[in-house]
């Protein structure tokens, strides 16, 4: 009689990879200080003491989450979401900015170049396990509504709706360039309303329709200064005639440059 051998003993799976979270403050108690917090809830831990430091960590490790000072030597936390949010693969890493000061124009700032949340230095020990935790949970539900919305044919293509402030134009683009989407972005605000044609992750045309009549590049960068309003993105092919071929990353590093030559000019 031929032995039945038994099944082979199933393979111990793979634990999760602890979740990694990029610490940037140029002040190392603050780093230390929250470093504990964060492991002591299971998170692993890389630190930078600069935003220009910061950006090469993230280019090599991709954290799962970004807590960043704003003001730092070398490259501010100002520069580091424009650079994180003009790289596709980041479109949606969480980014939290630690600040010394509750200016509500801070914030406003901070969210319209792609920020998720603020916290207070004086309150970050008591609110950064949490609120790291609740930017993974909103990301996740919007890169899942994302990808299976505009995934849809193009009869149900009014595939995502939502408000700038939960996403922010910037990320919207990069998200739409990490997609590789094809199809249209439209946003209203106030009275004026703006649509970004995208072909294959590419911004094809820009077109503000309001009180000023914008095309382009200047179409972009009043788009990138709406802070506040609603936004669609629809699926569908883009026939109309390319009024420009630009990739996501270059079209934000750009509209960010034009903006502080903008604010550099004496009034």
């Amino acid at each position: 009689m031929n032995a039945i051998s038994s099944p082979p003993a199933p393979s111990p799976s793979t634990p999760p990879r602890p979740l990694l979270v990029l610490l940037v403050d140029d002040e190392p108690s603050m780093v230390m200080g929250l470093r504990l917090l964060l492991q002591r809830d299971g998170y692993q831990i890389c630190t930078a003491s600069n935003g220009r430091e910061a950006l090469a960590i993230a280019e090599a490790r991709r954290p799962d989450v970004i807590v960043s000072d704003v003001n730092m030597p070398e490259m501010d936390g100002w520069t580091l979401v424009r650079e994180i949010r003009a790289r596709p693969h980041m479109a949606l890493t969480p980014f939290i900015f630690l600040t010394s000061r509750d200016e509500a124009s801070d914030c406003v700032k901070g969210l319209g170049l792609g920020a998720d949340d603020f916290i207070s230095k004086v309150r970050a020990g008591d609110e950064i396990s949490a609120r790291v935790a609740n930017c993974l949970r909103h990301r996740e539900r919007l890169r899942n509504v994302f990808r299976m919305k505009t995934a849809l044919p193009t009869r149900d293509a009014a595939a995502i709706r939502g408000a700038i402030e939960q996403f922010g134009i910037a990320t919207l683009l990069s998200l739409c360039a990490a997609e590789s989407k094809t199809g249209v972005l439209g946003v209203r605000h106030a009275n004026d309303f703006a649509s970004i044609r995208l072909r294959s992750g590419r911004v094809v045309g820009a077109r503000v329709d309001g009180v000023v009549g914008l095309r382009g590049d200047d179409a972009i960068d009043d788009i990138m200064s709406w802070t506040e309003g609603s936004f669609e993105f629809a699926s569908r092919p883009v026939v109309e005639p390319d009024e420009m071929n630009a990739d996501v990353t270059f079209v934000l590093m750009e509209a960010a440059r034009r903006a502080d030559e903008a604010q550099l000019q004496p009034a």
